[in-house]
This record gives C-alpha cells, structure tokens and sequence, in this order.
C-alpha cells in the first residue's frame, strides 16, 4: 500500500521502503538470493497471413521476486514491425509473488516520459481487430487442449489495471502530402513571387539595352539567372530543412519530419479499473441488477433480456482516470485548442448477446503451415453501458474558424480506433448508432472556462476580431433513463422528459472593441438548452435495441472461434486492403438484407426549450437616479465584431477533395436518412428574462441606448405534410410575447426629460403580442403559461410598474372624442398579427439626430486597403438607382419604347387587334399583416419650448392586404393599406 501510494503521487522509492515492502513477504534462501536482469529482450506474436505485435525493452532490472518495485526502463511496443509507442521509464509493483492467489489479480504500473507517433495509414481498430480475432482462436484451441488432458479450467476474470505516469505525448500524423504540403507550400509560394521580382527586374534591364547588345549578352544572362534561382531555391530548401529538422521523440520511434495532424500532452495521469467489493461479493446478480438500472429498454423482451444466460458477456467495472495538464493542439497551430484538468468516474458496463443463425458471419485465418482457424461470431453489435461523469476544471479553450478543415480530417479519422462493422446492412446516421449502441447516463461538467473565439482566414494571422468567454460552470447531461434529466431551470411543464441538457452558470462574454480604454460586457446570470428527440420507427418501439432474436432457452446459439485443422491450406479470402473477408449467410441469401430494417428512424420529431436569464435583480447608479445600472454594456463595434464571427461560423467548409486514405475501401457508403429528412416536426421555444443592456455609439461619444425587459418569449413550430406527392414544410404557428420593455437614452445634447447624467425615457411598452401561422393562439398560449410558470418560480413578483418618463398625463376619459375609422376593413384573419399594449413614446430633435446616427455605428470595420478599381466598382453599384429586377424591367420598358417609335417612323400601327378593354378587377385577396396599438401615447417636444404635446389614442390599427388585380390581359400584385 506505501509502494502503491508513493506511485501515485510520482515519487521516488527509497530502499529502505522497498526493503519493508520485500521483509513483509514469505521467502526462501534461494528467492532471496536470485537477482534477475533482463537486456535487449523482446516478445512478439505473428501470425502467417500477417498480423503481428511486439514488445521490447532495453533492460528490465536487476530485481529479485519478492522486490516491492521491478524497474525496467526503454520498453517499446511495435505493430506490425513499426515502433509506435515508447516509455522512457517503468516502475511495476510486484502484485504477484507472496499474494493471494484468491483476491483479484492486479496490475500496477508507473510510466515516466510516454511517447506515442500513429502513422497515418494505419486502422488502428482493424489492425487490432485481425490480431485478436486470431489470438482468441489460439487460445480456444489451448484451452480445449488442456481440457482434453484432463485439466479444469480457471475461473474467468478480469485483471485490476492501475496505472500512473507523467510527462505523456502522442502525435497522430498528418496524410504524407498534407503534412508536406504545410511545410513546404509557404516556401514555394514565397520563392515565386521572389523569381516573379527577380524577372521583372531583368526585364527592366533589359530593355535599356540597344539590340546589339541584348543579341551579345541576353541568352548568357538568362542562363546565368536560372542557376541563380536554382541555387537560391537550394539554398533555402536547406535552410528550412535545418531550420525545421525531423523532431526525434523517443530513440525507437521513427523522426516526425512533417507536423502532425494533432498532438496530445498530458503531464500526470492516474487510471483504474477495478470492480468494487459488492460486485463481486454479489456476482452475476449484482451485474443483473445493475443492467436493470441502466438500461433503458422496458418492452415485452425484458424477461429474456434480464436472463443471465441470454449473454455470451456482461459485465460492469469502475472507472477512475484523473489527468492533469492536458494540451491539445491541431497542426503546428501556435494555440492549443483546450488546456484543461478532468476526472474521469463512474461504472461502465459491457455486453454481447447471444443470438442464432442464420444471423452470424464467418471467415478462415491461417494458424500455421497446415493449421487454419474457423471463426464464427453473431452479427450482434456490443453495447454500451454507463453512469459516469466527466468533470474539468481549469479549462481554456481556443477556437478559430480556420481550425475548421484540420479539425474535420481529425473528426474523419476517429473512426480508424474502431474496427469496422461485420454487418454489411445499410449504414445508420449517428443518433440510430448510438441509439443502438449505448445506453446509460453521462455528465459533462466544466469549471472555470476561459474561451476564445476568433474568425480569420488563416490560422497564424492574428486578429483583433475575437470574443473572450468566461464562464463558471457548464453541465451537459446526456441520458437515456426512462425519468430524462433533472433540469437545473426548473421550466418543464408536467410530463415533460429531456434526455439532453446543456446549463451555462454565470457566463460573461466580451467582444473585442476597436478603441482602447472601452471594453464590452455582456452578463449572463444562467442559460439552458433542453432538447426532446422523438423517435419512429417500424417496430413501434425506439428503445428495442435488441434487434437480433435471442435463443431460446437451453436452445443453440452462435458459438465463436472454432478450429479446424485440414491438411491442405485453403486458400484464405483477403480483401483489397490485405484484410480477412467475412461472409454470412444472411446476405448470401439476399444482399439487400438490413439488419436494422425495424429500428431504423423512420421519421423523427424534434423539440429545443431555450432559457436565459441576464440578471436578478435592477441595480440604481445613485439614490437621486431613476435610471438603472445595467448589467451589461455594450459598444456598437463590439456587435460588428460578434456578426462577423457569426458569419464566419455559418459560411459553409470548403469543400475539396481529399488523398486517397488506406482505409476507406472497406468503409460503408454514408447513410442516405439524415436529421433534416428525417425531421418531421420541429418545436422550438425561447425564454429570456431581466434583461438590463446598454449599448454605446462608439462613433458618437456620449449616445447609448439603455434597454430593460422584463421577460420575452418565442416559439414557433413547423411540420411537414404530403401536397400533390411531395413533402411540404408547413408553419403551424410562431409566437412571440414581451412583457415590460423600457427604452432609455443617453445623449449630451439632450433637449427635454434629461436628468443631470443627461439620460432620458424614449420608449416603453408594456405587452407586445405577435403571431403568426395557422393556430398562432395557440403558441400565444404556450408563451403565457410558461411567463406565468416562471412568475411562480421567482415567488409570484408582479411585473414592475415603474415608468423612466416623469410626464403625467390626464387621464384616458378626456381623450375619448374621436371615432373609430374604417374598422370594419380590419376585422378576420391574418397570416402576422402584432399587438402592443400600453405603449408611450416621446420623440424630439435631439432624439431623433441621435438615432439616425445609428445605422452607420453597426456597419463592419473593414481594415484592408482596396484597390482604386474595387472603389470605383462598389462606388457605381451604391450610385445605381435601381435593383437588379427593377432595372431589367425598366430596360425592357425602354426597349419597348424605342421598338414603338421605329415602328411609327416606319408607318406601321403598334396596336395589337387582339386587346379588347376590359373593366379593372380584382381576382384574389390575401390578408398578410396586422398591427394593433392599444392605450398609446405619442409625446412630441421642441427645443423652443419646454412643455410638449400628447397624441393619445386608445386603440390603433393597422392592416396590409395583398390583392391580384386584373385589367385587361395585365395582372399584378398590388398592398392595400
């Protein structure tokens, strides 16, 4: 336990701790004095048709048996006769002399300085796969050997694997002609535009010369100046070479003479699985239990999916794996991509079922000269289970949109540590996979983050436009339990379940400004994502996962690793890549056979519940101030900024076509269901609330607008449905509800209503109402009870009532002269109806100079120097009077004219006999927008006068609607308001 402990704190052994590890164990004269040194000793297992794997190290001792600790040191692990991992340094705690033979077996290691280069063509989850599907036939044939001989088989069971380390490295390799491309395409391109220069010069030369002597000297020049550019080109080949050597990583593995594809740091790591005591005191009804817990399938098959014997495996083990100082980066990129500390726990379970034919697959793989191995295993997929959580802490991450390609070849390339499926069934989209595969729950929980998030064209600019994120904590649960997640925002509606949430807590985000000495802000207080997938399938059942059929009980089911042995070698099946071939009889009767006909999504239902909250409470700058402090402050370059970066984000990747990878033969071709066709109706809702913003004209010193909005709401659903033979996404209804919004304004010139920090009141409404679509009352509805389950949340606080404007007006009794006009045009439905209640405005000169200078203050800053004719193209494009459409109309027109009057010159009549008058009418009407406004009041000031006027009204309507008129053989679209 003191050897243990000191491994895992990275520390030295002194021999007197050794010596009391080795006092405290059984010994003989002999063990005592046997000393064993191992030197340049390597194992290795190879196969005939190819698969090998070897180990070696440099020197392993001196230790005797009953040591505490063996050291070995320079250990090299090789794969099919290339190095591909290192370790400088190995201290092994001797768990297997003078223990137990009862209590589970252990292994305890402590590695120093790991190295790992993965060569780009490899697939590591094939090569792996090829070499224990032969090693598990070997071992087969062992153990029926020795249970031929008479000798019982050992009890099976896993080993406790504990290790620790420090100073860890691996380097994924980049494709051969991209990692020499981003090496050496900066030099040629450089190198090109210096030969463009250089000819440019001579030429100038050249031409000052008189003929005579461009005819003595010109061809000995040119010559000469291609050896110049020969050797220059050499020369700086070399340099670069010496400049950036191959970079040797440990002395077995081969030199990284390209950057790699992405690199992996970590500086300690601790890792243990083990299965904890009531697990094994309980065995197989403890694993039983465990399975009931996590799995989430609850059908009719459960009686036979809880039967022990209805699994060739299942079994569950914990997982404890602690890193720190862990580095990623992408490419030679100067910034790493996330910095971070995690831990790693909880309990994973893995299971294979058994199944019958003919639902199995085979091949043949040699063993020896006249030696061949028979392996059968059932089509059956293994599952995943698991309860754990993944926390990090100290995270820094950064991201820029040129990370993009590198960052997807990284993506494609994960799926070489998996081997390939034996099912030759259609490919499924990823949610079908791990709908199959894996089951349980998993928590993501990050800690102090640090962010940011810039857009550049390339990778090694560096750019001001970034944004800078700090955030507490985020949580992503992702879960497939019958219950979903416990949300944080409590703002589900009874009989709502989630099964994935993403929680933001105190989030500040700062967007980079132009100016110094100024610095945007934008508090958040929390956010939520929720999401509600709803899935469809031909069984009827989205959670029957089993979608192979079980044995039944004390039935046969598909064995694996039979051997035979045959006296003449068949011909063993290889694919093009040198890989064994399986076949099965299931798509030998029909090839267009699909395993996963029945649970394939069929159609899919998608819903996002999004909530934020910016701050708790209003906060007052002074007590003589009736303007709040906001919480949040925002410039208008800063925004600039922020949609640049959004732009870059929803630009479409480049698309190229990429090296021919080793791998992609045996690959499946992508599936042809994805999330958009799947989609049948999608269900989107929005909260935010107590938002308290100022935003600042960064042209205009001093002028800002102040926002404050109680809460607001959105939500909006869309389905599809069958028209004429084709699917046609509808809108069923979109909503949108805003309840206290308050508008202040800062302004140093300001004429009317200021206090003495020169901010005043210029708009407040108190309810804004919008829908739209076919039963747009009911998102209205939706909308309401949500506000009303938050009021009930914060305590039942009524919404404020406190108004920035210090104008008293009479009361609505003295303004009820007037007469409702043509309302009767205004009355049935409407594709967009907006309504706004307790609405007051007050418009004066300054505030209106001051608004217009707005629009100016969001366009983006632009800092590259164009050209004098991109000027003058974008100059009469902005001069142009016209759109594109109006100007082909309005040159039609024209040409019209111009054919009339020649025809007329030429005494020919332009009257067509065929047009007969006809009375104007209209076709079609279509009511498309209407605005209402009750209890408005519009307040109007002047700088010559120090009261003002008052337009109050108690209701105001407004309507467009879209008519088809005709006149003749002419129609036309035409708004009526």
């Amino acid at each position: 336990e003191t050897a243990a402990r000191k491994i895992s704190d990275a520390e030295t052994f002194t021999d007197a701790e050794i010596e009391n590890e080795a006092a405290a164990k059984p010994k003989s004269k002999f063990i005592d004095e046997l000393q064993i040194v191992l030197k340049d000793t390597k194992a290795s297992a190879r196969f005939p048709d190819g698969p090998s794997a070897s180990a070696s190290v440099e020197e392993f001792g001196p230790f005797r048996l009953h040591d505490a600790i063996w050291n070995g040191k320079g250990a090299t692990w090789i794969v099919a006769d290339q190095a591909v991992g290192y370790v400088k340094e190995v201290q092994m705690i001797n768990t297997f002399v003078g223990f137990d033979k009862n209590a589970p077996k252990q292994i305890r290691v402590h590695l120093r300085s790991v190295r790992i280069v993965q060569p780009h063509e490899w697939h590591y989850g094939m090569r792996w796969a090829d070499f224990n599907v032969r090693l598990k036939a070997y071992l087969t044939e062992l153990k029926n050997r020795k249970l031929a001989a008479g000798i019982p088989p050992k009890p099976k069971s896993l080993l406790h694997l504990y290790f620790t380390g420090e100073d860890a490295q691996a380097y994924i390799m980049d494709h051969p002609l991209d990692g020499f491309l981003t090496k050496y395409l900066p030099l040629m391109q450089d190198e090109n535009n210096q030969r463009i220069k250089r000819d440019t010069c001579l030429d100038q030369r050249f031409a000052a010369l008189t003929s005579r002597q461009l005819e003595r000297i010109q061809v000995q020049v040119q010559s000469r100046k291609l050896a110049q550019d020969s050797d220059i080109w050499i020369k700086r080949v070399q340099t670069l070479k010496e400049y950036a050597a191959a970079k040797i990583v440990a002395p077995t593995l081969p030199p990284i003479d390209t950057p790699p594809l992405a690199k992996l740091t970590i500086k300690k790591f601790n890792f243990a699985m083990d299965r904890d005591e009531e697990l094994i005191r309980r065995g197989t009804e403890g694993h039983m239990e465990y399975f009931f817990k996590i799995d989430d399938y609850t059908g009719p098959k459960r009686e036979i999916v809880g039967d022990p014997k209805s699994w060739i495996a299942l079994g569950f083990r914990k997982l404890d794996w602690t890193a720190s100082g862990v580095m990623f980066q992408l490419k030679d990129f100067s910034d790493p991509v996330l910095e971070a500390d995690f831990h790693l726990s909880g309990t994973f379970g893995f299971g294979v079922q058994k199944t019958v034919l003919p639902y199995a697959t085979s091949t043949v793989v040699a063993m020896g000269e006249r030696t061949v191995a028979k392996i059968t295993k059932g089509l059956n997929p293994a599952k995943i289970f698991f309860d754990a959580s993944w926390k990090f802490d100290n995270v820094r991450l950064r991201w820029d949109t040129s990370f993009m390609p590198a960052f997807m070849r990284f993506l494609n390339g994960l799926n070489r540590y998996s081997p390939l499926s034996r099912e030759k069934s259609p490919a499924m989209p990823i949610f079908d996979v791990l709908r199959l595969n894996m089951h349980g729950k998993f928590d993501f929980d990050l800690s102090e983050v640090v962010a940011r998030v810039s857009a550049s064209p390339s990778p090694y600019a560096k750019v001001v436009h970034h944004v800078d994120l700090y955030i507490n904590r985020i949580v992503l649960a992702l879960t497939r339990y019958t219950q979903g997640v416990e949300p944080m925002i409590p703002t589900l509606k009874k009989g709502e379940i989630s099964h994935c949430m993403l929680y933001i807590k105190r989030a500040r985000i700062r967007p980079e400004d132009f100016s110094p000495g100024r610095k945007s802000e934008i508090n958040v207080s929390a956010a939520q994502v929720l999401l509600f997938p709803e899935y469809y399938c031909k069984s009827g059942d989205s959670s029957d996962h089993y979608i192979h059929p079980f044995p039944k009980p004390g039935g046969e089911y598909v064995s694996s690793n039979i051997w035979e042995r045959v006296k003449v070698l068949p011909e063993i099946g290889l694919d093009e890549v040198n890989r064994i071939k399986w076949s099965s009889p299931l798509y030998d009767m029909a090839e267009t056979h699909d395993s996963y006909g029945m649970f394939r999504s069929t159609s899919l239902n998608f819903g996002v519940n999004f909530c934020l909250s910016m701050s708790k409470e209003r906060k007052q700058m002074g007590p003589k101030l009736s303007y709040p402090e906001c919480d949040s402050v925002i410039y208008s370059d800063a925004i600039t900024t922020m949609a640049r970066i959004a732009r870059f984000f929803t630009k479409p990747i480049p698309a190229c076509r990429p090296a021919p990878r080793f791998f992609n033969p045996m690959s499946k071709l992508p599936p042809k269901e994805s999330f958009g066709s799947l989609l049948n109706n999608m269900q989107i809702l929005a909260m935010v609330s107590n938002i308290n913003v100022s935003l600042w004209n960064n042209l205009e010193p001093g002028h800002g607008l102040h926002i404050y909005l109680q809460n607001a709401g959105f939500t909006q659903e869309q389905e599809k449905e069958l028209v004429n033979e084709k699917e046609v996404t509808t809108l069923r209804y979109r909503s949108a509800l805003v309840n206290n919004l308050e508008v202040g304004m800062s302004d140093p010139e300001m004429d009317i209503g200021a206090n003495r920090y020169k901010q005043g009141f210029l708009l407040s409404a108190e309810v804004v109402e919008f829908t739209g679509g076919e039963d747009g009352e009911l998102g209205l509805e939706i909308l309401q009870h949500y506000h009303r389950t938050e009021a009930d949340i914060q305590g039942g606080d009524e919404p404020s009532k406190a108004s920035l404007c210090r104008v008293k007006t009479a009361d609505h009794s003295e303004f009820s002269r007037g007469k409702s006009l043509h309302q009767e045009k205004l009355m049935g439905t409407y594709d967009m109806d907006l309504t706004l209640s307790g609405v007051r405005y007050l418009w004066t000169p300054s505030r209106r100079n001051s608004l217009w200078d707005w629009p100016i203050a969001f366009k983006e800053k632009r800092y590259l120097v164009q050209s004098t004719e991109m000027l003058k193209k974008r100059a009469a494009e902005n001069a142009l009077p016209f759109t594109l459409a109006t100007g082909i109309q309005q040159r039609n027109y024209l040409n019209e004219l111009l054919e009339d009057s020649n025809k007329k010159d030429a005494g020919i009549s332009t009257d067509d006999p065929s047009d007969e008058p006809l009375g104007r009418q209209v076709k079609d009407e279509h009511r498309v927008f209407r605005a209402s406004i009750n209890r408005v009041e519009l307040m109007f000031g002047s700088t010559d006068s120090d009261g003002i006027g008052i337009l109050e009204a108690a209701d105001v309507s407004f309507g467009v609607i879209k008519r088809k008129v005709t006149e003749g053989k002419s129609s036309w679209m035409e708004n009526n308001y």
